[in-house]
């Protein structure tokens, strides 16, 4: 009667684990990336680069490389406009 009693128990917290753990898969986040070259082909470096998320307005700032690259990570997912 114990054993049956643990096992019931052991199988209502695995189950609960589970179903906890299967939220944490749907969350997930972007980036965004790219490069600044003038109109010769030729890198632009520290150029401010503004990120705005259609949505709820909020503006992100980066500035690129030495190479003209920049990047924006960890972003929620939805429209932007650079």
């Amino acid at each position: 009667m114990v054993q049956r009693k643990v096992s019931v128990v052991a199988t209502l917290v695995c189950s609960m684990l589970a179903f906890w753990g299967v939220p944490a898969f749907a969350q997930f986040t972007a980036s965004i990336q790219g490069a600044v070259q003038d109109t010769s082909g030729a890198s632009v470096a520290k150029a401010q680069i503004n990120l705005v998320n259609n949505a709820t307005g909020v503006i992100k700032t980066t500035a690129t490389d030495s190479a003209g690259n920049y990047r924006f990570v960890s972003l929620a997912p939805g429209n932007y406009k650079i």
